[in-house]
């Protein structure tokens, strides 16, 4: 996880669960008047779809077409849960690419 491209979480330093509140609003303050634009929510393509794929992450190329074909996830499971959206899906990506993309969507895996 630490060597993949995960997106940056916030980390806030708490010294008792007393803090908490205080801590939470001085965050919210800096986010609100920060000159940057915050990273949440996630973009689900850009961030999560990589790594819906069995054994390694999916290929930048993959990302970026299936990004371009499906509007959502819930476009992409749609269209994962059909033989022609499968299919359609190998037809624009390499067929390996595929393969782990509906594999990791349609097994379950037992993680060591």
């Amino acid at each position: 996880m630490l060597e993949g491209n995960l997106p940056s979480l916030p980390i806030i330093p708490l010294t008792s669960a007393e803090s908490l509140p205080a801590a939470l609003e001085t965050f919210l303050s800096s986010a609100e008047t920060s000159q940057t634009s915050p990273s949440w929510p996630l973009d689900a393509t850009r961030d999560l779809l990589p790594h819906c794929a069995v054994d390694k992450p999916l290929l930048r190329e993959s990302t970026a077409i299936l990004a371009h074909s499906t509007l959502s996830f819930k476009g992409l499971l749609e269209e994962i849960s059909t033989e022609e959206g499968r299919e359609a899906i190998g037809s624009v990506i390499e067929e390996g690419e595929a393969n782990r993309l509906v594999s990791f969507w349609t097994h379950e895996f037992v993680l060591a």
